[in-house]
């Protein structure tokens, strides 16, 4: 209906699902304390979440976590149990996806498949770096439609970038108190990580570095085993000038290639908030 000055005015009723699935996390103690026994408590740690918001024209799922042979099923369960009508349009919102292996490929295109034969739409947000990778390397991100996730209850969208950008050289800041913050961005792929790895080098190698080099990961988009290699090389360089390279804000998917590669106890981790300026 028509509200004053002629604008029209959308009522939208929304419906929000929620799907957790969860694992004791057994040897990671949780800031609840200990219990009775002097033994540290334990809860579930959620590791996959499917949150489904549905509108008048479709639905938005947002996946949470890891999206492999395991978790995949958990997706084509809740987009069972969605059942669109033809002439919708799901948006699926990977986002906050940590990790898409083959079988997330695989899922992807039988959905699509699937879409085309019940007659809705299927469309993608937000798909992290590897995702796209994987989709290019094997064509198939010309079958799908790349979106942004538009507000709660407003179809529709806008076309999304199709791939991330490059990693930009690192700039760094004073820390004040005998550290230095390098703030290290985009993504860290074979074709980037030995500009990263020179920038370094010409950082630790300077007379008047301090004693402790601060990578800050927060804007890292990715990072595959060539930017790790380029970090550990720094690593090293470092400690034979008697310096110290810590990480700080590591993202999900730095810390799983951490713990794939079984270097994660080579990085100590910068305490946020210690550095000075």
């Amino acid at each position: 209906m028509d509200g004053p000055g002629g604008l029209a005015r959308l009522c939208v009723t929304l419906m929000v699902t929620r799907f957790a699935f969860s694992t004791p996390c057994s040897g990671e103690p949780t800031v609840m304390g200990s219990d009775p026994n002097g033994d540290q408590a334990m809860l579930p740690r959620t590791i996959f979440a499917l949150d489904i918001v549905r509108h008048s024209r479709g639905a938005v799922v947002s996946v949470t976590g890891d999206l492999d042979l395991e978790t995949c099923g958990h997706l084509t369960e809740a987009l069972d149990a969605l059942a669109p009508d033809g002439g919708q349009t799901v948006t699926l919102d990977l986002a906050a996806v940590t990790f898409m292996g083959t079988e997330a490929l695989h899922l992807l295109l039988g959905l699509r498949g699937r879409a085309r034969a019940e007659g809705w739409a299927l469309h993608l947000s937000g798909v992290p770096y590897v995702g796209r990778r994987v989709l290019e390397l094997t064509g198939t991100h010309r079958l799908f439609v790349f979106r942004t996730v538009p507000a709660p209850g407003v179809p529709g969208g806008t076309a999304d970038r199709p791939y991330g950008g490059g990693a930009r050289l690192p700039h760094a800041d004073g820390g004040g108190g005998g550290s230095v913050v390098v703030r290290v961005s985009g993504e860290l792929d074979i074709e980037r990580a030995p500009a990263l790895g020179r920038a370094l080098q010409a950082r630790i190698s300077r007379p008047d570095c301090p004693p402790e080099i601060v990578l800050d990961l927060a804007e890292l988009g990715f990072c595959d085993s060539s930017g790790l290699n380029a970090l550990l090389r720094a690593l090293a360089s470092a400690e034979e000038r008697g310096r110290r390279l810590t990480l700080r804000n590591p993202s999900p998917q730095f810390l799983r290639l951490l713990r794939l590669t079984g270097t994660g106890h080579l990085f100590p981790l910068h305490a946020a908030g210690t550095e000075g300026g």
